[in-house]
């Protein structure tokens, strides 16, 4: 419960840094911790929807223009999107082979 109410302080805190004037790094870096917080909530599909922003934002940037810092974000919101993809698709089906499991016992 504390830990819950831990993410769920910081994700506004963040959230509110996000309606702020920031810096392409800044806003690429608030977008993937929330990704983060959210993926410890286990709410996955506000966590995807983080990372789609940062991954969106450098597919528009020139990525001669990035920063080793942004480019760095962006691939590891990349590779977290993929991961969470890969997660829930596992998790449907073995929940799926668990109600079948049930329906022929």
């Amino acid at each position: 419960m504390a830990k819950e109410l831990n993410f769920t302080s910081a994700i506004q805190i963040y959230e509110g840094l996000l309606d702020l004037d920031l810096e392409e790094n800044e806003f690429l870096e608030v977008n993937y911790q929330l990704g983060i917080f959210n993926e410890e909530l286990k709410s996955y599909q506000k966590a995807l929807a983080f990372y789609q922003v940062i991954i969106d934002r450098i597919a528009i940037l020139k990525k001669d223009n990035l920063s080793r810092h942004s480019k760095m974000i962006g691939d590891m919101a990349e590779w977290r999107l993929k991961t969470l993809n890969w997660f829930e698709a596992k998790e449907s089906e073995i929940q799926r082979k668990e109600q079948e499991a049930q329906v022929s016992n």
